[in-house]
């Protein structure tokens, strides 16, 4: 394991936390400071040179946030990359404002129950998960007969959120995370253009129109769950109760029939 994972590993052991979510509610000096000590001095160097990124006619540019369980895969195999790494999008903001805010950052957010449905999938049944994950699930009793209570447990239990996260590499898959989080810096958000899991062809229109030639996702879901998920409505209502951002985001997504465009309104 590298430094960077033991670092993040040990925050995770001592504070319940992902380093993701402290980074997010410090002032910028203090987070800019830890993202250095977890990635190291020019981490947001090597961020820009590595993220994989396209350009367009104007050479901006094109900058996905890839949220765990989010149509990461289909949006990398459509590129023609290898699967994204889940950054959160103040990183690239923190190390280099302007070249982020004259990007066309993008993300796909999802129904918040949902994501989280397929975030337990995954440990039993993802073709990512790791061996380590797949315990977990053993332990857990993460079977998708049982989901709906397992979801219950999730928005209830803290030790089994705990538990969930501890049986990660949290550098790599980033669950602890909500989706909120990945796109905001103090609140505000930051991803200029937003699309509905719910909306993929949104996205590749827009895509399409971007990159000037026709852009198709291929359908690269890793997930073998038999049944899609149909919650009760208890179940319903205490994720909108437990996830009232995340609901807030999607609900105003789909209000605009599943793509939202923002201006970015921080300074560099």
């Amino acid at each position: 394991m590298n430094t960077k994972d033991l670092i993040q590993n040990l925050y995770l052991r001592i504070f319940q936390e992902h380093l993701f979510t402290t980074l997010g509610k410090l002032n910028q000096p203090s987070a800019n400071a830890a993202i250095q000590l977890a990635y190291g001095k020019n981490y947001g160097v090597k961020l820009w040179n590595w993220y994989p990124k396209k350009q367009n006619h104007k050479q901006q540019d094109i900058l996905f946030v890839h949220i765990p369980k989010c149509a990461g895969t289909s949006i990398a195999n459509g590129f023609g990359w290898n699967d994204f790494r889940h950054i959160p999008a103040y990183y690239f903001w923190l190390t280099n404002k302007q070249r982020f805010l004259n990007s066309e950052s993008f993300t796909v957010i999802r129904e918040p129950l949902t994501r989280v449905a397929s975030m337990l999938s995954h440990y039993s049944k993802s073709y990512f998960s790791s061996d380590i994950e797949k315990k977990v699930a053993e332990k857990l009793d993460l079977t998708e007969d049982n989901l709906q209570n397992n979801l219950y447990r999730y928005l209830t239990d803290k030790d089994f959120r705990f538990k969930l996260m501890d049986g990660t590499t949290p550098g790599r898959t980033g669950f602890s995370v909500n989706q909120w989080e990945y796109l905001t810096w103090k609140d505000t958000l930051l991803v200029k253009h937003i699309f509905a899991f719910d909306r993929l062809d949104h996205l590749e229109t827009w895509l399409s129109s971007h990159l000037e030639t026709s852009f198709k996702l291929p359908h690269s879901n890793s997930s073998k769950r038999r049944h899609k998920l149909i919650p009760d409505s208890d179940l319903v209502k205490l994720a909108r109760e437990k996830m009232v951002s995340e609901y807030k985001l999607y609900d105003q997504v789909m209000a605009n029939d599943g793509a939202l465009h923002l201006p970015i309104s921080l300074k560099p």
